[in-house]
């Protein structure tokens, strides 16, 4: 038990790194470190590979290659659904949508949205990273000439920004309040 502790930290530490290397663009040793992370969560057989598997993605995003993105983020829901981490499975979807854009697969897109759609406005813990996929994705549909897509992304972009903006307004109430007690 204290054993896979241990591992499960260095899973985490390894993605930790990921994120400071990849906040500082040093790209090739945040891929590496993802890849660590994610090599030793299939060693150990532990559900801990989605989150540096959605970096990867990430990664890939930013570097423009948003096909790539798929396999890691695909991979990393699957692992979510068997966990049954459902804020993640948000975040996972989410991150897929410029990724299945460009790869040109609509009928996954659809789907995708169906669900992002099923919980938008309600998410539990909107995070700017999917913010971004979704504004990465607004153009590239509008591009694609999908009227009717790039409208369902661009009001998801829109209830999704909404919602990050009433959370940092309610931490900037809380901080005021707490300043003032």
């Amino acid at each position: 038990m204290e054993r896979t502790g241990l591992q499960d930290r260095l899973i985490s530490t390894h993605n930790l790194l990921g994120e400071a290397a990849r906040k500082a663009g040093r790209f090739d040793a945040a891929q590496q470190s993802y890849l660590e992370a994610v090599a030793i969560a299939e060693a150990i057989g532990s559900g801990g590979s989605w989150q540096p598997r959605l970096n990867l993605g990430l990664l890939a995003m930013e570097a423009g290659r948003f096909a790539g993105a798929r396999l890691p983020i695909e991979k990393a829901r699957q692992t979510l659904e068997r966990t049954g981490l459902r804020v993640q499975q948000e975040w996972a979807d989410l991150l897929l949508i410029p990724a299945l854009l460009a790869d040109g697969d609509l009928e996954a897109l659809d789907s995708c949205l169906t669900l992002v759609e099923q919980v938008a406005g309600e998410w539990s813990r909107p995070v700017p990273d999917c913010l971004r996929a979704l504004e990465w994705a607004v153009p590239m549909a509008q591009r694609s000439e999908r009227d009717v897509t790039a409208k369902r992304i661009a009001a998801l972009e829109a209830a999704y920004r909404q919602q990050i903006e009433a959370r940092r307004q309610a931490s900037r109430v809380a901080i005021k309040v707490a300043a003032t007690a």
